[in-house]
């Protein structure tokens, strides 16, 4: 898990590493967030779904600005998953993304976060931006076990 090991290569032990789900491992994952390729930083985003630590939230926040919009995408549901309350206002942003999926997983982050999450959902709901609404209220009215469903999909 360096990232000087061939792209080819390093992908398969990354979600290795977040199959196990070992917080050793993950922090090294963790650590390739910044990596050059795209698909890199598309699987250490799925990967940190399973690292709750401290200095994982703000790492998700610089994968929910990346170029690519799957990373994006892969980073709000990760950021649902760990509950980051403190990802709320960013993932209510991520809710006008240009790409549907990272609006869709943006939103059912905030529904998963609950309390901050749900009323930034909310807040969306209420913005001027029709796609988002529409999304926001889509989410607002799942029901608590249909949005862990769909966050697993």
């Amino acid at each position: 898990l360096n990232a000087d090991t061939p792209e080819r290569q390093l992908i398969p032990w990354i979600d290795a590493a977040g199959a196990l789900a070992n917080p050793r491992t993950l922090e090294r994952v963790r650590a390739l967030a910044t990596h050059q390729s795209a698909d890199v930083r598309l699987h250490v985003a799925r990967a940190l779904r399973r690292l709750a630590d401290p200095d994982t939230p703000p790492v998700l926040h610089a994968l929910l600005r990346d170029k690519d919009w799957r990373v994006r995408a892969q980073a709000a549901r990760a950021a649902g998953a760990l509950r980051c309350a403190e990802l709320s206002e960013e993932l209510a942003i991520a809710v006008s993304d240009p790409a549907w999926w990272v609006r869709y997983r943006s939103a059912l982050a905030l529904a998963q976060i609950g309390g901050p999450g749900r009323r930034a959902l909310l807040e969306v709901v209420d913005g001027d931006d029709r796609l988002a609404q529409d999304m926001a209220r889509l989410v607002a009215g799942l029901s608590p076990s249909a949005v862990v469903e769909m966050s697993e999909v």
